[in-house]
């Protein structure tokens, strides 16, 4: 069989995020592995912030504007070309907000007057279907790329608190990066052969972190770095959070990518018990995946016993969700707000007081249902004729403003979104005022199956194929939804 990559790929040199500096590295080198030109983004500075934010609102969060940044750093530089040039935004299903800016980028390289630049979305639990046949390879090599970044990552954590001859760890790191790279993108290497080449590199560069003079105490507070994982593992993000530690006396441990990647694994397993799809062959399909990446890691993590003893971590995301439970239950509880929501969350959250405008809304109304309003449905109020344009979703905001870590998740689960209106004739509004109905689109798609397709039902065709006929939706929605359809085409 011959391999494919997307046509859209031929020519093109992809930049990878950099979220973290190794991994970055390491999946630029798994792209290659399979002939696809990728590097990692230049490092973010305070340009980067500047460009993000000329083309955000200012609600999204940092993620999202480092990343936009980023992208129209080199849109702007005197090398770019349009025709030669792909961006990557990896995407995952959840809560976050970050994955659901695909579309808003699109939008911006259309303003940039490049639309032909293709943004790749790729996910490790679609196992990067959209890359071609080359999907599948690159899935398993990015992964094995993911696991081993993270043990490097860990070596320099490990070891740069305590070496006698400062700047010895750092540049072990850099040459230990170089060689990992080396080895993940060598073309042409069986499954087997590529892990024991890994394996092989892996154990050479233990070796050299072991032979960096130290001086280890336990004196030193080890304190564990947790939080949102961009802004974590993100040195530009979190001003260098880890190495600023590490000159006050202490020493840092992180979560990791992997950590991540299976923590979205059990995400899409949930979703398919929920779903009534747990004999299915999709879920056949996830949990060989899941066996053949716990094989891989393994593999990878075998020579590291010794060096790791200390820094033990949960053997499963089972174990870990286990261990969040009496703080924040992992199941959760399975715009515009209506006044209806009101009632809805004073008997949810009966200790909070809250007050209109609570939820951050421009409009509290009473009588407009996301059941019962369509995308497209026209009212006057006041003066004034607005338009429902699409639910709403929430961001870090809404937690900070109830002080509540599980609000997010139970706010998306609860189907009460709210909504946005898009004011196609101003005019005087006053408290009080009624909503009449100008025209409804009872053709197009509801608020609350918008809903759905984010949080419960992400791959109902019906819904999908009526979320992209309503024409009122804004163009990013419907493109954002064109895409999901055709990944659920492939799946099925």
């Amino acid at each position: 069989m011959v391999a494919h990559m997307s046509p859209g790929l031929n020519g093109r040199r992809l930049y990878i995020p950099r979220m973290n500096d190794c991994a970055a590295e390491a999946m630029a080198a798994a792209f290659r592995s399979v002939g696809i030109d990728a590097v990692a983004l230049p490092p973010s500075d305070a340009r980067t912030l500047e460009l993000g934010a000329r083309y955000l609102a200012g609600e999204e969060c940092l993620p999202a504007k480092v990343t936009l940044g980023d992208f129209v750093k080199v849109i702007e530089g005197p090398a770019f070309d349009p025709k030669r040039t792909a961006f990557m935004l990896a995407a995952a299903e959840g809560p976050c907000r970050f994955g659901q800016y695909v579309p808003h980028i699109r939008k911006v390289f259309r303003q940039l007057g490049c639309p032909e630049v293709p943004l790749v979305s790729p996910t490790f639990e679609e196992g990067y279907q959209e890359l071609g046949s080359f999907g599948p390879e690159l899935a398993r090599t990015g992964w094995r790329a993911i696991v081993a970044s993270d043990i490097l990552r860990k070596l320099l954590l490990k070891g740069r608190p305590y070496e006698v001859h400062p700047g010895d760890t750092d540049a072990a790191y850099a040459q230990s990066l170089k060689e990992l790279c080396e080895t993940v993108e060598t073309p042409g290497l069986r499954p087997g052969e590529q892990l024991a080449a890994l394996v092989t590199t892996l154990i050479r560069i233990r070796d050299h972190f072991r032979g960096i003079p130290a001086k280890y105490n336990r004196e030193r507070l080890l304190i564990g770095i947790q939080g949102e994982i961009f802004c974590r593992l993100n040195d530009f993000s979190n001003e260098h959070l880890i190495r600023r530690l590490e000159a006050c006396g202490g020493e840092a441990w992180l979560s990791d990518i992997s950590e991540w990647v299976w923590y979205c694994n059990r995400e899409q397993e949930d979703c398919f018990r929920n779903s009534w799809r747990w004999l299915s062959f999709t879920m056949l399909g996830t949990k060989l995946r899941d066996h053949i990446q716990h094989t891989d890691e393994g593999a990878l993590r075998a020579p590291f016993g010794e060096d790791f003893i200390g820094y033990e971590e949960p053997e499963d995301m089972d174990e870990t969700l286990r261990a969040g439970d009496p703080y924040l239950p992992h199941e959760g509880t399975s715009g515009e707000m209506v006044l209806s929501a009101y009632s809805f969350w004073r008997q949810e959250l009966p200790e909070t007081e809250l007050q209109w405008g609570m939820f951050g809304e421009n409009f509290t109304t009473e009588g407009l249902v996301e059941d019962e309003l369509h995308i497209g449905d026209r009212f006057q109020i006041g003066s004034a004729i607005i338009m429902v344009r699409q639910p709403r979703v929430p961001c870090y905001k809404l937690a900070a403003k109830f002080q509540r870590d599980d609000i997010l998740e139970r706010f998306l689960h609860s189907g009460r979104s709210g909504f946005y209106f898009s004011v196609e004739r101003e005019g005087l509004v006053t408290t009080g005022d009624s909503f009449h109905v100008i025209s409804r689109d009872h053709k197009a798609i509801t608020i609350a199956d918008m809903n759905r397709l984010f949080v419960r039902d992400k791959y109902n065709c019906d819904l999908l194929q009526k979320a992209i006929d309503t024409a009122a939706l804004p163009q990013d929605w419907r493109e954002y939804f064109a895409e999901r359809q055709q990944t659920s085409t492939v799946r099925t």
